[in-house]
C-alpha cells in the first residue's frame, strides 16, 4: 500500500478558520490525504485537522514504535515537544478508516 502525506508549512497556525480548513481538507482528500497535520515540520505542537470524527491519534517511529505521549486535546491538538529530531508516523483512526502520514519533528 502506498502512503501519501503532505507536508503543511511551519508557518500554517494552529488558529485554525474552518471554511479553509474545510477547502483544505477537500483539495487534500482528492489527492488521496485523508487528514493534514499543521505545522510539518514541527518543534512542539502540531494539530491534526480533518473532517471525520477521530477515534485515535498514535505516533510511531521508522521501527513501528509506539511513542509516549500525552493525549491530544479536544482540538486534536497534540504535544510532540518529548520526541527526538527526526521522522515519525501519525496514525488517525476514525470509525471507518486509518490514515497515516509521515511527521518531521525538528
Amino acid at each position: 500500500k502506498t502512503v501519501n502525506f503532505c507536508l503543511v508549512s511551519s508557518n500554517a497556525s494552529i488558529d485554525s478558520n474552518p471554511n479553509q480548513d474545510n477547502v483544505m481538507i477537500q483539495a487534500l482528500k482528492s489527492k488521496g490525504y485523508g487528514f493534514i497535520i499543521v505545522p510539518n515540520p514541527s518543534d512542539q505542537i502540531i494539530q491534526i485537522i480533518m473532517d471525520d470524527q477521530i477515534t485515535k491519534i498514535q505516533v510511531f517511529n521508522l521501527a513501528s514504535q509506539l511513542m509516549a505521549l500525552p493525549p491530544a486535546d479536544k482540538n486534536n491538538v497534540l504535544d510532540i515537544s518529548g520526541l527526538n529530531k527526526g521522522m515519525y508516523i501519525i496514525s488517525v483512526e476514525t470509525n471507518d478508516n486509518i490514515y497515516t502520514q509521515k511527521l518531521i519533528k525538528n
